[in-house]
């Protein structure tokens, strides 16, 4: 059994979320937004946020998932 409470296995896991976060930066980049959202109930809604760097000023996007309850986003 592998231990996810270990240093090691938290920067596995975090190097890999980076890694899909690029992976769904380009699609949504190459207009593949709506094919990201093609099955809700089983792999989620994605969105991504566009935000500013507060002294870089550089703009940063980020992906997020996202559920619609009661007309409300979370």
């Amino acid at each position: 059994m592998i231990k996810l409470d270990t240093p090691a296995a938290e920067e596995a896991l975090r190097q890999t979320f980076h890694r899909f976060n690029k992976f769904m930066l380009l699609n949504w980049r190459l207009g593949l937004g709506a094919l990201l959202n093609v099955w809700p109930g089983g792999f989620g809604r994605f969105m991504v946020i566009v935000h500013q760097g507060r002294k870089s000023g550089r703009s940063y996007q980020t992906p997020v998932n996202y559920a619609p309850i009661d007309g409300d986003l979370y």
